[in-house]
């Protein structure tokens, strides 16, 4: 499941390099995939992977899909939300 999501988003980071996106785009996605790799060990229950599918799987697709087209605008909002949403996990699912 992880390395699925974290084959997607580096789609869409290459996609988002070549489209010359900005630095601040690129570095929040190497930050969601520190932050994917960090979730893998914590995918304890069928419920967490549950929520992890709905809270980050069409995000991703977006992002991805939105750099391919090389729309940084709703790229960085893609990427803004998935970061907090795979942050947000990553805080509720350590304690």
């Amino acid at each position: 499941m992880i390395s699925e999501y974290l084959n997607n988003l580096n789609e869409a980071l290459e996609f988002a390099q070549k489209k010359n996106f900005s630095s601040g785009i690129i570095k929040g996605m190497q930050s969601i995939h520190e932050g994917l790799g960090a979730l893998e060990p914590l995918l304890k229950s069928e419920d967490r992977k549950k929520r992890l599918k709905a809270d980050v799987e069409k995000l991703l697709e977006d992002l991805r899909d939105n750099c391919r087209k090389g729309e940084e605008g709703p790229s960085l909002g893609n990427m803004r939300q998935l970061r907090d949403r795979v942050q947000l996990l990553k805080s509720l699912w350590s304690k």
